[in-house]
């Protein structure tokens, strides 16, 4: 009786560890959280020719022990080796981010490694040591979560069988693990989205969002756009490994992740959708198909923002419950910019046509009178009514009256704020999440605007001028700048050549006064933003890639 139960003792233990009745840990099956890690040394190839022959093979030979056995205490399968890399397979993620994890940790504990040693010795002794670098020792990691039937190999060999791994399971994880450097642990989101990160944070263990790469696949493969994550110790001796060594190595970054928020001074700005809870008692698919396709442009539009270079906005989170979209600038211009173009594609989106039927999402037109423009002798251009402080010497001249279009599609809003925020990182998405003052006072100012508006506070438009390039023409280019004196670009190219002659000069200030912001003791000075009917998309493009304020940006 006592032999049966530590029999039945033993085959428990080893069915939960993963292990065969002799103790071997089992090959994972084909399922969504089988993940494969493939581990690499970097720079190896540079230190067998640097460092003596002895120096490498007793290193790699603690470094191959080490990964072995914490692979085992994990149960992790090795089923292959590739030089000095490691191709494991793990019957859980979380399993994977512990075994990454506890490697990279003891192995920077091992500060007497013979590589390390003689590395300095060699770099110290040699004026010309073939480029060695102090990290060109580390171990980069990557992982990915998910294998179909298909990817799983099985062979059989003279009564004994083996598992191997293949597909596109595996062109994922090896393509995933060379976007590391070394010292750090790539994840694809398939991984993270699998992974308790709660449990995760009180072992000690963040993952944080690296931002949207674009990612080769392989020699004759091509390349995919992929989210990427890493994993490191909630440890000063880890966690500063991130920021020291800046971007993943990967083609070309898509969109920000926590190595570009922004923080300190920075511009939030909340979206929102009017009347979302109205659409949603009304058609309840329909309303998550609009929020959808609304939510996704909103991403996308953060690509334009900025041109060339990587997008200076930070998406921070949205939720579905209001259709908010809130993200971070460390531009109020570019924030105001983001907004406003974000409105205006949303208007020529091919929504639903049983929303363009609807009250909720029906075309809204104006028809809008002719402006007079005229260039005064400071050197400025002025457009508006006599408010605006019109009737100065110089020329005039009006333009016709022409239909606006004021609203299409999902009725969106947006309130913008800047200010000083602090920030800390969200388990549940890897990404920052913003604390502050101007954090409230977006959301009220968003509160406060109306369908197709876009408020910000005095504060925040007053930053944006402040953080345009200043006029570099005279009285004479300005007037042929205006609308009225030369025919209007179609195109971004276009604009950029006049947008490069001018700036703020072609805005209108008309404040809506202050506000009283629900919970905000006093009142807060607002304004309302928006493009003049003769600004195409592509000019405020151009516009925000130069770093201008956009051509007829105006307040109103």
């Amino acid at each position: 009786m006592v032999l049966l139960l530590v029999i039945i003792t033993h085959l428990r233990r080893n069915a939960k560890l993963q292990r065969s009745l002799m103790g071997h840990v089992l090959p994972p099956a084909a399922g969504d959280k089988s993940t494969l890690v493939i581990t690499d040394v970097q720079g190896s190839s540079k230190l067998w020719e640097t460092l003596p022959a002895g120096v490498m093979e007793a290193s790699m030979k603690v470094h191959d022990e080490l990964v072995r056995r914490l692979a085992l205490d994990s149960s992790g399968y090795e089923w292959a080796t590739e030089g000095d890399s490691f191709l494991l397979c793990f019957h859980t993620p979380q399993a994977a981010v512990a075994f990454a994890t506890q490697l990279q940790g003891l192995l920077s504990l091992l500060t007497s490694r013979p590589w390390q040693q003689q590395q300095t010795s060699v770099m110290a002794s040699s004026s010309d040591p073939q480029g060695l670098d102090a990290t060109d020792a580390s171990l980069h990691q990557g992982m990915h979560t998910g294998l179909a039937a298909e990817e799983v190999l099985v062979q059989s060999r003279m009564g004994a069988s083996s598992t191997t791994y293949g597909g596109a399971a595996l062109v994922l994880a090896k393509a995933v693990q060379a976007c590391a450097h070394g010292g750090q642990i790539t994840l694809s989101a398939a991984t993270f989205v699998k992974l308790p990160v709660e449990e995760l944070r009180a072992a000690g263990i963040s993952v944080v969002h690296m931002g949207k790469h674009l990612v080769e696949l392989g020699e004759g493969k091509g390349d995919t756009a992929l989210d990427l994550y890493c994993a490191t110790l909630d440890t000063p001796a880890h966690a500063h490994r991130l920021w020291a060594l800046g971007p993943l190595r990967t083609a070309r970054q898509l969109q920000p992740g926590v190595l570009q928020a922004p923080y300190g001074v920075t511009a939030t700005v909340f979206m929102s959708v009017v009347g979302l809870a109205q659409l949603k008692a009304w058609d309840a698919s329909l309303a998550k198909e609009c929020l959808a396709l609304y939510q996704a442009t909103a991403q996308r539009v953060l690509l334009h923002v900025a041109g060339r270079q990587l997008p200076a906005g930070y998406l921070v989170s949205t939720a579905d419950e209001d259709g908010m979209v809130l993200a971070a600038f460390s531009s109020s211009l570019q924030c105001l910019h983001w907004a406003l173009l974000t409105l205006t594609t949303c208007m020529d989106l091919d929504w639903p046509q049983a929303l363009l039927d609807s009250l909720l999402g029906e075309e809204m037109m104006t028809e809008e009178q002719g402006r007079s423009y005229s260039a005064q002798s400071d050197g400025s251009a002025a457009a508006g009514s006599s408010a605006a402080g019109l009737g100065q010497a110089g020329c005039n001249t009006v333009s016709p009256s022409h239909s606006v279009r004021l609203l299409r599609g999902l009725r969106l809003k947006a309130g913008v704020d800047v200010g000083e925020v602090a920030c800390d990182l969200t388990p549940a998405n890897g990404r920052f999440n913003y604390r502050g003052r101007s954090l409230n006072r977006a959301a009220r100012i968003n509160g406060l605007a109306a369908s197709g508006q876009v408020w910000c506070s005095q504060t925040a438009w007053d930053h944006a001028h402040a953080s345009c390039k200043p006029s570099q023409v005279d009285d004479t280019a300005l007037v042929e700048a205006s609308p009225a004196a030369a025919p209007l670009p179609t195109s971004s190219a276009s604009w950029t050549e006049q947008a490069r002659q001018k700036d703020s000069s072609v805005t209108l200030a008309k404040p809506l006064g202050s506000r009283e912001l629900r919970g905000i003791p006093g009142q807060v000075a607002l304004v309302q933003v928006s493009l003049a009917a003769h600004t195409s998309r592509g000019q405020l493009e151009a516009a925000d890639r130069l770093g201008l304020m956009a051509p007829g940006l105006q307040l109103s």
